[in-house]
């Protein structure tokens, strides 16, 4: 039980990194946009961007990716919270 704080500690800054590292990944990804084998008037035009270098970025799928990486920050972030809590209790019960 005496490792049981250095343990918790590990755990915690382990998952505050990995929100970190999910976050970023989550800011920075982009999803270029590829035409559509069948282009109408409008076709597109809605979820097409452009980055600083030019290049066309489909908004939506980009969307949905960040989305995906929010999710497993969010889940990390839950996480790292969580172990805090515990080494606190494990603190002031000095178990």
């Amino acid at each position: 039980m005496f490792y049981l704080k250095e343990i918790f500690t590990i755990l915690l800054c382990f998952f505050s990194a990995l929100s970190c590292w999910f976050w970023i990944k989550s800011a920075r990804v982009t999803v270029p946009y590829i035409e559509a084998a069948v282009e109408g008037p409008l076709s597109g035009a809605f979820k097409i961007s452009t980055d600083e270098g030019g290049s066309k970025i489909d908004v939506l799928a980009t969307g949905r990716e960040q989305n995906k990486w929010n999710k497993w920050a969010a889940a990390s972030a839950a996480l790292a919270a969580l172990f805090q809590v515990l080494q606190s209790i494990q603190s002031y019960f000095s178990i």
